[in-house]
């Protein structure tokens, strides 16, 4: 009944003159929230659609990122009107030949639009290390060793769980060192989920977490990741207006279940065997084997030219 009214919304706009100026391995997260996170859903891309050169809109400078970009104001009404089918991202194993998967850089051609990327456009080796903190199985403190060890910075996409139940001591070691804080959604939910409740819940998800943080530590995050990698055109379109830049990723793997680590030379293996010019390097921190393994995947980068460095996207 929801998507309805939403469409009939849409189409008494664009029968008005309102146009869609934008073109814009399912997993049990429940530990990752403080309620239940939205299910993944695997959909088709939506159709690309093109600018409507008759749309009235306003510019707004959004000066929380670096650099400074300027991303056009979106109401809500203009959000409704976007593709909301869910889309499961997933960076697949096809590669070019300079080993970024296909899935990354035909996401980036969609979606950069909405400042939307899952690897840096750029033939600079530099690898981008990000983390995932659902919820805390004592291996973030040793993670931030090895970091700090090897002069490295990261990353850090943190839950509204994570900061509920974690040592906040180790959220400040986190910003203390120089890392970057991302939001990862106040309860691990599914904006395109939200979405179809309406703005304001979806809205919700980012904001309360992103208050706390700021009200806490003194910090404002910049950067989001969606939930499962679960988004949608409306929803990256939603997260921009609200000055955030989603990340998602080059590299990922199956490293996430505690009860089932991957063999530590295998991980090896396979977190080393693409490296590419503005990797995106997905890594869970509840994993014991990323832990145990993660001095050596950083030293084999280096010793092949690449720097570790945060996001200037």
């Amino acid at each position: 009944m929801k998507k309805k009214i939403a469409m009939i919304v849409c189409i008494s706009m664009l029968s008005a003159g309102c146009s869609t100026f934008y073109q814009g391995q399912e997993v049990d997260y429940s530990k990752w929230a403080a309620t239940e996170p939205g299910e993944s859903v695997m959909a088709t891309l939506p159709p690309e659609t093109t600018p409507d050169e008759t749309s009235s809109l306003t510019e707004v400078t959004t000066t929380e990122t670096t650099p400074e970009v300027t991303v056009p104001y979106i109401s809500d009404e203009e959000l409704m009107c976007l593709d909301n089918t869910e889309i499961g991202y997933g960076q697949g194993v096809q590669f070019d030949e300079n080993g970024v998967p296909y899935g990354a850089t035909d996401f980036n051609s969609k979606y950069s639009k909405y400042s939307s990327y899952a690897v840096a456009e750029t033939d600079v080796k530099e690898i981008y290390l990000t983390f995932d903190l659902g919820y805390e199985n004592g291996y973030t403190e040793k993670i931030l060793d090895t970091l700090k060890e090897h002069d490295v910075k990261a990353v850090f996409f943190v839950t509204g769980g994570y900061c509920k139940y974690a040592d906040p001591a180790i959220i400040q070691r986190i910003i203390d060192e120089g890392h970057v804080l991302g939001n990862h959604g106040q309860n691990h939910k599914s904006l395109s989920d939200l979405l179809e409740v309406s703005v304001a819940d979806a809205e919700a998800e980012l904001t309360v977490l992103q208050d706390y943080i700021r009200e806490t530590y003194d910090y404002e995050m910049v950067y989001m990741r969606p939930p499962e990698g679960v988004y949608s055109e409306r929803s990256l379109a939603l997260a921009q207006r609200m000055g955030y830049k989603t990340l998602l990723w080059s590299f990922a793997y199956a490293d996430w279940d505690t009860a089932n680590q991957p063999d530590q030379f295998e991980a090896y293996q396979k977190i080393t065997a693409h490296p590419h010019c503005g990797e995106i390097m997905l890594l869970h921190a509840v994993s014991s084997t990323n832990t145990a393994i993660l001095g050596d995947v950083i030293e084999e980068y280096e010793a092949k030219g690449y720097t570790f460095t945060t996001p200037s996207l």
